[in-house]
């Protein structure tokens, strides 16, 4: 979204409109970025990820790093 804004003598905001449509991910400080002269915006797709499908359950992880690393080992 953009909008004209000015500050004197007092600040105002204009009616916003879109600036960009499309699918660009929306997370704030994360999608975007501006370059310091403010003449540069960067907007970020968002790229569809491919579903999960399958989930490992790792049991006893800790007896496994015990046994990798014993105790006062460096």
């Amino acid at each position: 979204m953009a909008a004209e804004v000015t500050t004197q003598p007092q600040f105002k905001a204009g009616t916003p409109w879109i600036l960009f449509e499309g699918p660009y991910l929306n997370v704030a400080g994360v999608s975007y970025d501006l370059a310091p002269d403010g003449r540069f915006l960067l907007l970020e797709e968002n790229y569809k990820q491919p579903t999960t499908t399958q989930l490992q359950v790792i049991l006893n992880w800790s007896e496994e790093v015990k046994r990798r690393v014993p105790v006062g080992s460096k």
